[in-house]
C-alpha cells in the first residue's frame, strides 16, 4: 500500500517538475516571504471507513458526520503545504468481540435493520492531525493567474489518527462484560482533490473529496488468514465535504526580476565607450552628409570631374588610383550589411556621375587565419558583391574590374575588406 502512495506521489512529482520547465520560459516567481499568502480552511464533511466487516452494514447508514480546520502557505503560486486537523465519527461492524468501540444492541437495533447475528455495531470519534503538501494544477500546468476563479487542488500528505482516548468495554449480546484490546492511535496517508472557487480576494468556497489508509488494527478488526496468522494490510477511508478558507494578508505573488549589479569602474569605462561612439557616430552623420551634398554637386557640374583628372595611359599597374571608400566584412563572410550597402549606393553615385574612369573593385580576405583556399574564395565573392550592388544601382559593368590582393588593404583599414578605386579617367 505504501507503494502505491510513493507511486503517486512521484507522478504528481513528475507532473509538476515538467509544468515548472515548461513555465520556466513564461515568467518565474520567488518564493514567497514567511508573512505572505496565509490561510485557514474551516470544513465539513461526510465520512465512511472501509474496514473489514464493515459492509455488512448498507453504505448509507455508515456515513458520520465530522470536520477539519487547517492553517497553511502558498509558498509559490502552484505549491503550498497545510496543516490540521480532521475530527469526524464512524461507524461500522465487527466480529471480533474484543474490538474496540464495540456498541452491541443500542445502534438502531430496535429497528431490526440487520441481521447481525454474532456481529457488534461500532460507532467512535477519531482524531486525525497531519501534514498535506498541495500543488495548484491550473497553474502549474497554464498561466499564473493569481485571480483565478475556479481552480483545481492536488494533496497529498500524512500524520496519525486518534480516538477520543475512553477505554470501551465491548457489549456482547449475551450480556457478558469483557474487556478488549483498544487501540489508540494509528499511522495515515491521505490525497485528495480540492475544487477551489473564488468568492472575493480572502474568501474562497471549496469542495473536498479525500481519501485515506490507516493501520489495520485501529478499528480492531484484522484479516485472518488459513493457518491463522494475523496479518495487517491496512484500512481505508473516504470523505466528501464542502469548506470555507479565508486569505490572510499580505496576499501576492512576486515576479522574479534579476538584479543586476556593475562594479563602478566598469561602469564607467562601459559610459566613457558609449561617449566616443556616439562621437564617432556624430562624424560618420556629418561626412555622410557632405558626400551626398559633393555628389548632388557633380551630378549638376559632371565636367568638373573630368577636367580635373589627367593622366597618362600607362600599364594598369602602374595607374593612379583614388580611393572612393571600402566596405568591411566579417570574418569569414562576403555578406554586406545594411548600412554597407547604403554607403556602396552613395559610391554608386560617384561613379555613374563619372562615367568616363574606370573603377576597380578589389578584394582581401584575413592571412592570419583560415586556409589559402578559403581566402582566395573570400578575395574574389567579397568583391563580386560589391560588384553587383554597384550594377544593381545602375552603374555600367564595363567601367568595373575586380581585382584581388593577398597583401593588406591600407592603415586603419581592416584585412577583410573591399577597396574601390578610381583611375584612368579620360
Amino acid at each position: 500500500m505504501r507503494k502505491s502512495f510513493l507511486f503517486v506521489f512521484l507522478a504528481l512529482f513528475a507532473i509538476g517538475a515538467t509544468a515548472q520547465e515548461k513555465f520556466n520560459e513564461k515568467k518565474s516567481y520567488i518564493v514567497e516571504r514567511a508573512k505572505n499568502n496565509w490561510f485557514m480552511d474551516f470544513s465539513v464533511n461526510g465520512n465512511v471507513y472501509l474496514g473489514q466487516q464493515d459492509n455488512l452494514v448498507k453504505f448509507k447508514d455508515r456515513i458520520a458526520p465530522g470536520g477539519a480546520i487547517y492553517a497553511g502557505k502558498w509558498v509559490t503560486p502552484w505549491m503550498g503545504f497545510k496543516f490540521g486537523l480532521d475530527f469526524t465519527q464512524y461507524k461500522g461492524a465487527a466480529y471480533n468481540q474484543s474490538g474496540n468501540f464495540i456498541r452491541g444492541n443500542i445502534w438502531d437495533m430496535s429497528r431490526l435493520r440487520y441481521d447481525l447475528n454474532n456481529v457488534y455495531v461500532q460507532k467512535y470519534f477519531a482524531f486525525n492531525p497531519n501534514v498535506d503538501i498541495f500543488f495548484s494544477m491550473m497553474n502549474l500546468m497554464g498561466n499564473i493567474k493569481p485571480d483565478r476563479v475556479y481552480d483545481i487542488i492536488i494533496q497529498v500528505g500524512g500524520g496519525f489518527m486518534v480516538n477520543s482516548g475512553n477505554k470501551v468495554k465491548p457489549d456482547y449480546w449475551h450480556g457478558d462484560i469483557g474487556y478488549g484490546k483498544h487501540v489508540y492511535y494509528a499511522p495515515t496517508l491521505n490525497i485528495g482533490v480540492i475544487q477551489k472557487f473564488r468568492v472575493s480576494e480572502a474568501c474562497d468556497i471549496n469542495i473536498d473529496i479525500k481519501g485515506g489508509w490507516v493501520g489495520n488494527d485501529f478499528d480492531g478488526q484484522m484479516t485472518t488468514i488459513d493457518n491463522g496468522t494475523q496479518y495487517r494490510a491496512g484500512d481505508f477511508t473516504a470523505s466528501l465535504g464542502i469548506g470555507f478558507t479565508y486569505n490572510f494578508k499580505p496576499r501576492k505573488c512576486t515576479q522574479y526580476r534579476p538584479w543586476i549589479i556593475k562594479d563602478t569602474a566598469e561602469s564607467a569605462a562601459c559610459y566613457a565607450k558609449y561617449k566616443e561612439l556616439q562621437a564617432a557616430k556624430a562624424k560618420v552623420d556629418n561626412d555622410n552628409k557632405a558626400l551626398r551634398d559633393s555628389i548632388e554637386y557633380l551630378k549638376k557640374n559632371p565636367t568638373l570631374v573630368r577636367d580635373t583628372v589627367v593622366v597618362t595611359k600607362t600599364e594598369l599597374k602602374d595607374m593612379p588610383r583614388t580611393m572612393l571608400g571600402y566596405v568591411e566584412f566579417a570574418n569569414g563572410s562576403a555578406k554586406i550589411s545594411a548600412s554597407d550597402k547604403a554607403k556602396l549606393v552613395d559610391i554608386a553615385e560617384v561613379i555613374k556621375a563619372s562615367p568616363n574612369c574606370q573603377y576597380e573593385i578589389c578584394g582581401y580576405a584575413d592571412n592570419s587565419t583560415g586556409s589559402k583556399a578559403l581566402n582566395d574564395r573570400l578575395r574574389n565573392q567579397r568583391a563580386d558583391a560589391a560588384i553587383k550592388v554597384l550594377q544593381d544601382c545602375g552603374v555600367s559593368p564595363n567601367i568595373l574590374k575586380k581585382a584581388t590582393n593577398d597583401g593588406k588593404p591600407g592603415k586603419g583599414i581592416s584585412p577583410r575588406a573591399i577597396l574601390i578605386n578610381q583611375y584612368d579617367c579620360k
